[in-house]
């Protein structure tokens, strides 16, 4: 039987390379798939044509491609927050579509666009600076002299009025600058209260309570970042987490409590592999993906992965 080249590692194909010796790359490795016409397409930044690739690469023979976004992020080497960006870049400028649903990752369809035919497009505007951005380059050069002259002209009165009035509206500009905060704060408390709590504040106080009582301690702070995007992604709720939480670590309590938690998932592995949905299921089993080699029931592959 063939041995597929892409499941033998590249160390066994090139035996005799050095770092540094030069080769030919030719049919040595695989990659991602990313049209020459869009390559030269100036209308788009380059992380969103890598992740068109990746996407493209993900899509089969009936184009179906559904990653989360968590898991394109790692394929491209980018975060999270990234990824979405160059997600919906696409999305803005016409190559793709986004399908949401709800408790799982987004469908993705692709759609033929006039740059496939040829069309170079404008190139992107970077945008203006925030002001407060970033630090500002050090000027080079000497020592600046210092300036000489006459000592400043005392505030005649109607300069001493200006400043007053500027003084007098300072308290409305911090005024307006809290309503804005405020806006910003809830728009993100929005996304918490759909998925049951009550605000960023009640779920910091629940991800402590859940790290505390979890017996595997490893990789707890990206657990959170994957957990408050799995939230955004309308996939993580918090009734059904700790629904299934609480069957698997009773399933599981001896095993859990081995050598200090070590045979227990840690957070980011419970929290990417969702263990808490199949062990909500795990009584009516279904059948659940594991790639292009077929499908397995909800209690097999908790059973694969150490859950039961």
């Amino acid at each position: 039987m063939a041995v597929e080249r892409s499941a033998v590692p590249l160390a066994n194909l090139t035996p005799n390379l050095a770092v540094g010796q030069p080769f030919n790359p030719y049919k040595l490795f695989t990659g991602i798939l990313i049209p020459e016409a869009l390559v030269r397409f100036r209308g788009l930044s380059s992380g969103a044509k890598i992740a068109y690739g990746r996407l493209a690469r993900y899509a089969g023979e009936n184009g179906d491609c559904f990653p989360s976004i968590p898991t394109l992020a790692i394929e491209i080497g980018v975060g999270a927050t990234q990824a979405r960006a160059y997600v919906h870049e696409l999305a803005d400028r016409g190559f793709i579509t986004i399908e949401q649903r709800s408790g799982t990752s987004c469908i993705y369809t692709f759609l033929w666009h006039p740059a496939f035919t040829g069309e170079i497009g404008e190139r992107q505007k970077r945008p203006p600076l925030r002001k407060g951005a970033g630090v500002p380059q050090r000027e080079t050069g000497g020592v600046p002299l210092r300036k000489t002259g006459p000592p400043p002209l005392r505030k005649t009165g109607d300069e001493e009025s200006q400043l007053k009035e500027s003084h007098s509206k300072a308290p409305e500009r911090a005024g307006r600058e809290k309503q804005r905060t405020h806006t910003s704060t809830s728009i993100e408390s929005r996304e918490f209260i759909v998925a049951g709590w009550s605000n960023s504040e009640d779920f910091e106080g629940w991800w402590i309570n859940v790290v505390r009582n979890h017996p595997n301690k490893n990789r707890n702070a990206i657990a959170k970042t994957l957990a408050i995007e799995l939230i955004q992604c309308g996939i993580l709720e918090r009734s059904e987490f700790e629904e299934g939480y609480s069957t698997l670590k009773s399933t599981n309590a001896e095993q859990w409590a081995e050598q200090n938690g070590r045979f227990a998932p840690n957070l980011h592995q419970l929290l990417d592999d969702r263990l808490w949905q199949h062990a909500r299921t795990s009584a009516h089993p279904r059948a659940i993906a594991i790639g292009a080699g077929g499908n397995e029931p909800a209690d097999d592959y908790l059973r694969r992965v150490g859950i039961q």
